[in-house]
């Protein structure tokens, strides 16, 4: 995959995965190497003897050639919906400054363990160490020389000192190096710096390139669109390749969602529309960390753009609600009804549209505009969000929407966290007396397989098989004297459920 940037003209133009808000194509004259076959960006026409683009109207440069004899790139986003002149931007850049047998080249962390050096023997015999940045960020552009040009180079990443990557080395020219996690030492890809659109028009275009190791079977991006109203269809990609370039309309509403393949896709990770680059241009994003993992740890899905300095965005949260009030409940975005949800419901994922708190109504009923409300703020810890609503909605003052942040388990331990929506506060499980609508939550390693909570009506019991690693319990009025226990399956699995059972 060859890319260009006319931003940025003395780092790496990255072919790379650059995503820097400010960055607007500039082009200057004579910057950009031109033939018949190679042609110039849209507006500049290439000149000989030198062969370099100038813009249209010079008149020094010599004679100009007609280079646009040649198909325009019919990339999957080229037509006339894509932007003015996106389907013709096509720049081809110089080669390198620093002399034959040279290469420059940009380092990108995209693992949370790796430190030190990459280490090679450049053909003069000579050890060279190529320093590694801090995760999530890159290194400035270097200058490498004395490496195999038309070959392969053999680079030693730690921490192993036995397994060695082979990159290819086609031309002289500026290339990133990927350095992503894996479960010896670091994945590598080297991403070469050549031809590649340059997207007018307002548009903002995003590859992603995936790093993460432990999807079972490729993942699927999918977001916003070239207009407001505009939903993309899932890109399919997977470990070490891109994703197709997905069309973005800055400040539209929607952001962008990654989810494993699949017919039943779950929802893995965000980044909201207020993260995606307000310039338009064209983008590359990492996608690094472990499917499996904690989306808000070191080894959590991250999206990581690749400047210089840049560090790594982590996915929103992906929040859904849980429904134990006894009647139906619809969560509202000021008048945007988002889920109505009947008792014992669970609903479909939802994302939040921006980076800040996201301020809610729980409405009882079927709109948003009439009977009891509770506001609910969700917050912006990366991860999984569960929104319960439990208690008496019969009283305004007993019952409450509550929004509780995925589990972090400790070493070695399971975790579940335990919502009281009972009108009393109660003794459940082994958590001493949690508030009336409170939550608390309990760790170890092994859970209890039954919860003991003290009700209005006495101590009940509820036999409880709990899941593997992490999960949510909302305790809840039934009718009488009747109470149940409302289990959401950990959020690692790959669908999401909700089963109850009742206390005795």
């Amino acid at each position: 995959m060859s890319t260009r940037y006319a931003c940025v003209p003395h780092l790496v133009l990255l072919a790379m995965i650059v995503a820097a808000p400010g960055c607007s194509p500039t082009l200057q004259d004579g910057r950009f190497s031109c033939s018949t076959t190679e042609p110039c960006p849209t507006g500049f026409v290439c000149r000989s003897p030198e062969m370099r683009c100038y813009r249209g109207d010079g008149t020094d440069a010599g004679p100009q050639i007609d280079a646009w004899g040649m198909d325009a790139w019919s990339g999957p986003e080229a037509g006339p919906e894509a932007g003015p002149e996106a389907g013709r931007d096509t720049a081809v850049d110089a080669p390198t400054g620093c002399g034959p047998n040279c290469i420059q080249l940009m380092v990108l962390n995209a693992d949370p363990d790796l430190v030190g050096s990459i280490e090679f023997t450049d053909t003069t015999s000579t050890l060279q160490r190529l320093p590694i940045p801090p995760y999530g960020t890159t290194s400035a552009t270097m200058d490498v020389h004395n490496v195999p040009i038309g070959g392969m180079l053999q680079l030693n990443v730690p921490p192993t000192a036995t397994i060695f990557h082979m990159v290819s080395i086609p031309r002289e020219t500026r290339y990133l190096l990927v350095l992503g996690p894996s479960a010896l030492g670091a994945s590598v890809v080297m991403m070469e710096s050549p031809v590649a659109p340059l997207h007018t028009g307002g548009y903002v275009y995003v590859t992603l390139l995936d790093m993460t190791p432990d999807e079972p079977a490729g993942l699927v991006a999918f977001g916003a669109g070239r207009t407001s109203g505009d939903q993309m269809s899932p890109n399919a990609f997977s470990q070490t390749t891109m994703s197709a370039m997905l069309p973005f309309l800055p400040g539209s509403a929607t952001g962008l969602t990654l989810a494993q393949s699949g017919m039943h896709a779950p929802l893995l990770a965000t980044l909201p529309a207020d993260r995606i680059p307000g310039t338009e241009g064209t983008y590359f994003i990492v996608v690094s960390g472990r499917v499996g993992a904690h989306l808000d740890t070191a080894e959590g899905l991250r999206f990581i753009p690749g400047l210089p300095g840049s560090t790594a965005l982590r996915s929103s949260p992906i929040v859904r609600f849980l429904n134990t009030a006894g009647t139906t409940t619809t969560v509202c975005d000021l008048s945007m009804p988002l889920a109505t949800v009947t008792h014992g419901g669970l609903s479909a994922p939802v994302v939040p549209p921006t980076s800040t708190p996201w301020m809610l109504t729980v409405h009882v009923g079927s709109d948003c505009a009439t009977g009891d409300t509770h506001d609910v703020t969700v917050s912006t810890a990366t991860g999984r969000t569960l929104l319960s609503i439990t208690g008496n909605t019969a009283s305004p003052s007993a019952w409450a929407a509550v929004s509780i942040s995925e589990p972090r388990p400790t070493a070695g331990n399971s975790t579940i966290v335990l919502h009281n929506g009972l009108a009393t506060s109660s003794d459940i499980a082994t958590i001493a007396m949690i508030p009336s609508l409170g939550t608390a939550s309990v760790s170890g390693p092994v859970l209890p397989t039954t919860i003991t909570a003290t009700t209005p009506s006495g101590v009940k019991t509820f036999d409880w098989m709990p899941t593997a690693r992490q999960s949510w319990v909302a305790m809840t009025f039934a009718s009488g004297a009747t109470y149940k226990a409302y289990e959401v399956d950990s959020p690692y699995d790959a669908a999401w459920s909700v089963t109850s059972v009742t206390g005795i």
